[in-house]
């Protein structure tokens, strides 16, 4: 009953494999800090966040109409602006990722291969599994001056790392937060 209930994150009216730049954000369940640490003001990888940067960095040889721009992993989240570019390819199509079919271009499906290829890698490598907490928050970067602040934000997220609302030590409302940084 409690997932009839659960507010969407996603607009509804917008189709996510329209052109342009998305902020993404996922955040491992519990806030678990799994993927890095951070240290003067730099986030050192785990072999997990070594795992999960080598995927997102490789998602444009899957998806020919992407790019990701810029990337953060911070030690239980991390944060990528993706930029969807249909108009340069001249067929669109299916891609496959992982031996499996996918909507072309739509930001969901990217970011559930993403999910998908990190289970098969980190059972490869030994590696304990990386629980996500459900969903993603996104936003649509509509302008120059947003994409400028949030590419900002997340240079110098691990400078910030003390007062970070997904730091489960200071705690707080990241989706509150989250929306105050697009506006």
């Amino acid at each position: 009953m409690a997932d009839l209930l659960r507010k969407r994150n996603r607009l509804p009216w917008y189709d996510y494999s329209q052109d342009g730049f998305y902020f993404v954000t996922l955040v491992v369940k519990n806030r678990a800090e799994v993927l890095s640490s951070v240290s003067e003001g730099k986030s050192v990888l785990t072999s997990a966040g070594h795992a999960v940067s080598q995927i997102i960095l490789n998602i444009p040889q899957y998806y020919k109409n992407t790019n990701i721009d810029e990337l953060t992993i911070m030690p239980n989240h991390l944060h990528i602006i993706i930029q969807l570019n249909n108009t340069s390819l001249a067929k669109p199509g299916n891609e496959i990722i992982t031996g499996r079919i996918c909507n072309y271009g739509k930001l969901s499906k990217i970011i559930k291969s993403f999910k998908c290829e990190l289970v098969k890698v980190m059972k490869k490598q030994n590696e304990k599994r990386i629980y996500w907490q459900r969903s993603y928050y996104d936003h649509v970067i509509r302008d120059e001056k947003s994409y400028l602040r949030i590419k900002e934000y997340m240079v110098n997220n691990p400078f910030k790392w003390e007062m970070d609302v997904e730091n489960a030590g200071v705690g707080g409302d990241s989706a509150a937060y989250y929306k105050k940084l697009t506006e």
